[in-house]
């Protein structure tokens, strides 16, 4: 992935029931609480983008269209987003 750095464990999934379709990679950026992805279509990456107003205190989870995410403050609430 040109780019893409992260301090956690990134999550890797492929979005759709069948299988069919990009790898989606989402990570944590370093030294920040925002979520970042790339898709990777054939042997080609994306570019990096950031996912708006979603954040995290630790490595996201992924499952298919599901994201787990925290709460950046001291809670740690789990958050779900769900994504098409």
């Amino acid at each position: 992935m040109p780019g893409a750095a992260t301090l956690t464990a990134p999550a890797a999934s492929v979005p759709t029931l069948n299988s069919i379709g990009p790898l989606l990679l989402v990570y944590k950026a370093p030294f920040s609480t925002q979520v970042r992805y790339q898709t990777l279509a054939g042997t080609t990456w994306s570019t990096i983008a950031t996912i708006p107003t979603t954040h995290t205190a630790v490595a996201p989870a992924l499952l298919r269209n599901l994201l787990a995410t925290t709460t950046p403050g001291t809670i740690g609430n789990i958050v779900l987003h769900v994504y098409s």
